[in-house]
């Protein structure tokens, strides 16, 4: 696993002062023009991690009202997300956050409008996440600029996000960076005393396994982390267009059976659904039962009869032999090799069971999707994964990778090898 955090900090939260009095008006035009999202995310990230910033500041307004509830507070909150929104337009964690605080101004059309661009199941997401689990909601809140500091810093594009002397963008405060010996690489890592020192907090109670998002005290905290991080930069930057392009990528055709492999809250399941149609079948496969929740929520309220969430493990995913057209992993791999034993035997150990029983799991003529952002230090490029996956009984049958990051297809190997 890896190493515990090394500082502990005091906790600290925004406290807005509730007053009485009619509720104010706060001028909401609806969502800004859209920019070059791509220029415009790359230019912020650039000058000071301005996206993250932006979603802190929304997210602790929003914890002040929850933990003071008032006009005063409410105002504060909705004044903040819709200052957000100039900076980070097409947000989903802030458009989320603003139809919350429509929502407790008893301003339903806001609340509609603001969620109106965003698929049926982000808005049942919504719904769960901040009514269904309200109870949860002002600990995730307040937990998650730790949680967002830390993904950051542990992205593919940390070190031209955050360059030497960078500031930790969630609370301004100096980050350093250390080096560490991971199976026969060496590894640099960004260490931000506050955010871990409050993860360390956070973490107190955590029991363990391979990965961070196994049993966490609060269950509402990874799934706001997939809206704040995951999702929000997937829907900003893609949109619906850009996904329907990216499954025509993976080759998904109707009537397949595929599973989507550390399906998290469910991003790419409900387009693979779409895809596939009711001849075929997504089974939704993930280790964390909090974010299988969200998808067993939004499949029942919406009526969905082609995804099959399964509570996997570590290092068996628990589908059939012989039942996929194709597995899907994206953006899966980068998280394991972070969270996985120093040791070289161990890591290899893991991978081999991991992808044996994808292996198993595939049809003879079965195909796994591998999408991925660059990163050669832990072994993410073409070349590395051809070696990685080959000496697992998979072939390398189609490279499809561009500037964003890999792309690759994998078939099944003969048992002779290759």
């Amino acid at each position: 696993m890896k190493k515990s955090w090394k500082a502990v900090c005091p906790l600290a939260a925004v406290i807005f002062l509730a007053a009485s009095g009619s509720y104010p008006e706060v001028k909401d035009t609806g969502p800004d023009p859209k920019p070059d999202a791509r220029g415009a995310r790359l230019e912020q990230s650039l000058a000071g991690n301005g996206p993250v910033r932006h979603k802190v500041e929304s997210s602790q307004a929003v914890l002040a009202y929850l933990r003071h509830p008032g006009r005063a507070t409410l105002k504060a909150a909705l004044e903040t997300c819709l200052s957000s929104r100039k900076n980070i337009p097409n947000d989903l964690f802030n458009d989320f956050l603003i139809a919350f605080c429509h929502h407790e101004q008893g301003d339903s059309a806001g609340e509609e409008r603001t969620l109106s661009r965003y698929p049926i199941e982000l808005k049942n997401t919504y719904w769960y996440v901040f009514y269904e689990n309200r109870s949860e909601l002002a600990d995730a809140l307040y937990f998650l600029p730790a949680v967002l500091c830390k993904r950051l810093r542990e992205s593919g594009s940390a070190r031209r996000f955050l360059p030497p002397g960078s500031k930790c963008p969630s609370f301004g405060g100096p980050m350093t960076r250390e080096e560490y010996r991971s199976g026969n690489r060496t590894v640099e890592r960004l260490v931000c005393p506050r955010c871990d020192g409050m993860l360390r907090l956070y973490d107190e109670t955590f029991t363990g396994d391979i990965l961070f998002r196994v049993k966490n005290r609060n269950p509402m905290l990874p799934v706001l982390r997939q809206v704040a991080h995951d999702l929000s930069d997937k829907f900003g930057s893609d949109g619906a267009g850009g996904v329907s392009k990216l499954l025509s990528v993976f080759d998904v055709k109707e009537g397949q059976v595929i599973a989507d492999i550390g399906s998290g809250i469910g991003y790419l399941t409900f387009r693979l659904a779409d895809r596939v149609g009711p001849k075929g079948k997504v089974y939704a496969e993930d280790i964390d039962d909090n974010a299988l929740k969200v998808i067993r929520y939004c499949v029942k309220k919406g009526g969905i009869g082609n995804i099959e969430p399964v509570l996997g493990s570590p290092t068996d995913i628990k589908i059939p032999p012989d039942t996929l057209d194709m597995a899907v992993m994206s953006r899966v791999y980068r998280d394991i090799l972070l969270y996985l034993d120093d040791t070289p035997e161990a890591r290899e150990s893991f991978l081999d069971s991991f992808f044996a029983g994808i292996h198993k799991a595939l049809k003879k003529d079965g195909v796994l999707v591998f999408s991925e952002g660059m990163d050669p230090a832990l072994g993410l490029s073409s070349g590395q994964m051809f070696q990685a996956l080959g000496k697992r009984h998979f072939r390398l049958i189609a490279d499809r990778s561009n500037y964003r990051g890999l792309i690759l297809l994998f078939g099944k190997a003969e048992a002779q090898g290759l």
